[in-house]
């Protein structure tokens, strides 16, 4: 029995120096990973408002930031990448706010891994070959993400608790929405959406030619996906809660979408 016990034993404390050891190593990789963004020629980005006017790559280097019904950063460069490290900026006004998160006017410009909350619109972009990727919009009162641009690519994105806006005129509360042609959507969550009185929910709107909207989540909406364009496609999307159509317009429908 002593024997067996301290086998035992034995065994549990080569698991948990096993275990510690693989934590050393993922903790060593992520400090790595953080101190090559900050050392890489990269700007950081410690106030706001924040313009940038010249390409390059900027980062948010601290976490509470925040702005009272203003823009929070504005990107008027081309070839800019803008990666918040998983920090959130904030628009403390309220649901009187108007205001927007990111503004993209320049082409070529990928948004990355941030947190945007209590702006009227997360990220607005007027610019060509827009990316936003793995950045969530939590507690967006108007619209989580609005590109009248070409090319946007929209990827394992977040819009959540959006609506309620009293600063913009529209009662509605969208999740994505996007005019430019070529819109790609892809992987993305949207739910929990709670307009003004008298307004209705859509969770992605798109009204350009060519676009594909693939493999998103859509709950708690009036309308799931509206898609405008007899050329664009959706497949593979997952609508629930929809209180009028999951699906509606033009849209090809290109199968696996329930």
């Amino acid at each position: 029995m002593n024997a067996a016990l301290l086998s035992s034993r034995a065994s549990v404390r080569s698991c948990l120096f096993a275990l510690l050891t693989i934590l050393l190593v993922l903790c060593a990789r992520v400090s790595c990973l953080a101190e090559t963004t900050a050392s890489s020629g990269a700007t950081a980005i410690t106030s706001l408002p924040y313009p940038i006017t010249s390409p390059g790559t900027y980062y948010v280097a601290v976490d509470g930031l925040s702005v009272s019904n203003q823009t929070a950063i504005t990107v008027s460069a081309n070839n800019v990448t803008l990666d918040f490290n998983g920090h959130t900026l904030t628009d403390s006004s309220g649901l009187s706010s108007s205001s927007t998160a990111i503004n993209v006017i320049g082409n070529n410009v990928s948004i990355i891994n941030g947190q945007l909350t209590g702006f009227a619109y997360g990220v607005f972009t007027s610019g060509t070959n827009t990316r936003i990727e793995n950045t969530a919009g939590i507690g967006i009162t108007y619209i989580g993400i609005y590109s009248v641009a070409a090319n946007t690519l929209v990827r394992g994105c977040r819009v959540l608790d959006t609506g309620g806006s009293t600063g913009v005129v529209d009662t509605s509360a969208y999740g994505i929405v996007a005019t430019g042609n070529n819109l790609r959507v892809v992987d993305c969550d949207l739910l929990g959406f709670a307009p003004r009185p008298g307004g209705q929910v859509i969770g992605i709107a798109y009204g350009g030619e060519n676009g594909q909207i693939v493999n998103n989540r859509v709950a708690q909406c009036n309308y799931g996906i509206y898609v405008s364009s007899a050329t664009a496609k959706y497949r593979d999307n997952l609508c629930s809660a929809c209180i009028n159509i999951a699906y509606v317009g033009a849209g090809v429908d290109a199968g696996n979408n329930h």
